[in-house]
């Protein structure tokens, strides 16, 4: 006897997030980054523009930061953002993928990854070959700089942990903000001191 195939239970059709939602699915973390270095690029530069540092090879992802946060070095967390090349000055949104655990001259220099896709093994794998080169080359910039500590690469950070250093990395930015904001209502007003004062003028007649 044939099976009736009007007697099957219908599958639910997937949701439109399940099927689009980028990097881990519907509960992925999303970011915005702001990209500084296309993939591809050499030169990599501060929050404030200036030169940090030039590769000797070309980073072979987009890389960049996150506004409205402050690492333990005082800057913008690092992100690495894995797919096309991406314009610098780009700002995008993008799902949190995990991060790698670097040190820089014995400040903690976490760097998110970010993404439009799931992650990878090899994706992964060359991240991590990626920091290991970097923090060769940038130990010996360190130490040119005349700056100690150790540079290293320290491994991967799981999706949930580098959550929850990005929430401390934003408390740390909302905190700094409030004191600048408690610091410029503490200032007294200014006042304009280059006015002469208003002196009586001598009686011209020579009265009294």
């Amino acid at each position: 006897m044939s099976e009736d195939p009007t007697a099957r239970a219908a599958e639910p059709a997937p949701s439109p997030a399940a099927v689009t939602a980028p990097g881990g699915g519907p509960e992925a973390h999303h970011v915005r980054v702001h990209v500084q270095v296309a993939a591809g690029g050499f030169v990599k530069r501060t929050s404030r523009g200036d030169v940090d540092f030039v590769s000797p090879l070309p980073c072979p992802f987009n890389y960049g930061e996150l506004p409205g946060t402050l690492g333990g070095d005082g800057d913008p967390l690092d992100a690495v953002v894995l797919g096309p090349r991406v314009p610098p000055g780009t700002s995008l949104r993008a799902a949190l993928l995990g991060a790698v655990d670097f040190e820089d001259a014995g400040q903690p220099d976490l760097k998110l990854v970010c993404g439009n896709t799931p992650l990878r093994g090899v994706q992964r794998t060359l991240v991590l070959a990626w920091f290991r080169g970097y923090a060769v080359a940038k130990r010996a910039l360190n130490v040119a700089r005349g700056q100690s500590g150790p540079t290293r690469c320290r491994g991967w950070v799981d999706v949930d942990t580098a959550r929850s250093r990005l929430a401390a990395a934003q408390a740390r930015a909302a905190a700094a903000a409030g004191d600048s904001a408690d610091e410029g209502a503490r200032r007294p007003p200014h006042s304009d001191r280059s006015a002469p004062s208003a002196r009586p003028r001598p009686d011209e007649s020579g009265t009294s």
